[in-house]
């Protein structure tokens, strides 16, 4: 059993690491110009989700996203409203990551693609010519996430001999497959990973669809954690921008939590339709959840953010960049 875990532990490290390369030389190779475009299109909130999604779809990363949000709000480069419509748009943009683990799983062998891919990527990022370097990287990026996607799926088959693992996911109560979403997320400090190896469980039959959804609403919410830790260090804009992604995403939970505690099986068949296979209806479900969400709260965004500062007055004083990036790091 030992070595299964060091196996599912250098998949999930070999995803990781792709989705971080893929952030890092993104964000570098924009240089800024992802601080200006949040500067000039958040005045709108639709262009602001539409930006947040975009930015966390090519970033393959909503806390990242999230992060930067935060900065900005803190130096008053946006507004609060511009950073929460900004959260709204990444929620959305992170379902992406569940519906390329989805494609991959077809009979289409994206992983020699990937690998394909990640030495295309390789090349590139030796010609110092350039943004090359930092496309390569990204390429390489995107090749070890989908290498990352078939050794977590080989990994997690070797856990199907072992009866407490598929206990763990055969558990009936529906308040605690969520809490598991919510504790799994928090402690991975990625949804991206919980989503998707929901999709690989599903699509193994492990993994109900109803659980799957149930576990997803909590991964939403485990998702805002560490924002809410940097974000407490600062003033209360940034707080406030924290604690908006994590009533938005509880909100959600519960109307959600509520809809499939009541017509569960109805919903789950309607999904089972819109996929080949459960695990594509897994991702399918992730990114309806997130879309019917933000596109119901943006016209009633200024009334949540409203209580938002009811629950969190105005009062403490901006602090400076500095410690903004003080906080990050401790």
């Amino acid at each position: 059993m030992f070595w299964d875990f060091c196996e599912l532990l250098g998949g999930i490290t070999v995803f990781l690491v792709g989705l971080k390369l893929i952030a890092t030389n993104f964000g570098l190779a924009l240089n800024g110009k992802i601080k200006n475009g949040l500067k000039s299109l958040t005045k709108s909130r639709c262009s602001a989700s539409l930006l947040g999604a975009g930015a966390t779809a090519l970033m393959q990363s909503s806390v990242a996203v999230n992060m930067l949000t935060v900065s900005l709000v803190e130096n008053k480069v946006i507004t609060l409203v511009g950073a929460c419509a900004v959260i709204i748009g990444t929620n959305i943009g992170t379902t992406i990551t569940a519906q390329l683990v989805s494609i991959s799983m077809s009979s289409i062998n994206f992983t020699a693609i990937g690998s394909l891919i990640a030495f295309l990527g390789f090349i590139l990022s030796q010609i110092n010519k350039k943004n090359l370097p930092l496309v390569g990287k990204m390429l390489v990026g995107f090749g070890f996430v989908f290498i990352g996607i078939k050794v977590m799926t080989l990994s997690v088959q070797n856990f199907y001999k072992y009866s407490w693992f598929l206990n763990f996911f055969l558990i009936k109560s529906p308040p605690i497959i969520l809490l598991n979403g919510f504790f799994i997320t928090a402690i991975c400090q990625s949804s991206s990973v919980v989503t998707s190896m929901l999709v690989i469980l599903a699509t193994a039959n492990i993994i109900s669809l109803e659980s799957a959804i149930y576990m997803i609403l909590g991964a939403n919410i485990g998702s805002c954690i560490s924002v809410i830790f940097i974000a407490n260090k600062l003033s209360t804009a940034s707080k406030q921008t924290a604690v908006f992604n994590l009533v938005f995403n509880i909100i959600g939970a519960l109307i959600f939590y509520i809809i499939t505690a009541i017509f569960g099986d109805k919903m789950c068949a309607l999904l089972v339709k819109t996929s080949a296979n459960l695990g594509g209806a897994v991702a399918n479900f992730h990114t309806v959840f997130n879309v019917i969400m933000g596109v119901s709260t943006l016209p009633v965004l200024e009334y949540l953010i409203a209580f938002i500062k009811k629950i969190l007055p105005e009062g403490d004083k901006q602090v400076s960049y500095k410690k903004i990036q003080k906080a990050k790091s401790g």
